[in-house]
């Protein structure tokens, strides 16, 4: 799996997961081309922001989500 190596690389991601979100939804099988390269891109800008802007502890508890550090 490629890496997302910029800022603008990310941005484009994000526009890009918003213009697939248009194109699937609960009734796209998973195979669906659209839902692959939603599934892939969402994992991209996931691990991006893992390392450019992570979330401590308050942010997960705030959001309901278990802290892993």
């Amino acid at each position: 799996m490629k890496k997302l190596k910029s800022e603008q690389e990310y941005i484009n991601a994000l526009n890009r997961i918003d213009e697939l979100l248009q194109l699937t939804g609960d009734d796209v099988p998973p195979d669906d081309p659209n839902m692959v390269e939603l599934l892939e891109i969402s994992d991209l800008v996931y691990y991006y922001e893992s390392i450019h802007y992570p979330m401590g502890k308050e942010e997960h508890e705030r959001l309901g989500l278990e802290y892993k550090p």
